[in-house]
């Protein structure tokens, strides 16, 4: 059994601004970010950044290591 870490933000709102601000600090678009990251497509990204879905822990620490910003996580029990 594989568990996927998902990353949890205080609002969904935070988080769609996580993802724009990733996207205007990289000067690129989903798709180049996808491809960044291995992803088969831009799709999951951008549901994402609509919303949809929790983006998982990797995904969120690769795009801070990409983009230079600092990243602060708080692990709950």
């Amino acid at each position: 059994m594989i568990v996927v870490l998902r990353a949890k933000f205080e609002s969904l709102d935070e988080q769609r601004k996580f993802f724009v601000e990733i996207k205007k600090k990289l000067g690129i678009g989903s798709q180049k970010i996808s491809k960044l990251l291995s992803l088969k497509s831009r799709g999951g990204l951008e549901s994402y950044t609509a919303k949809r879905t929790s983006p998982p822990v990797w995904i969120i620490k690769k795009l801070f290591e990409l983009s230079g910003m600092k990243l602060a996580i708080l692990f709950l029990k």
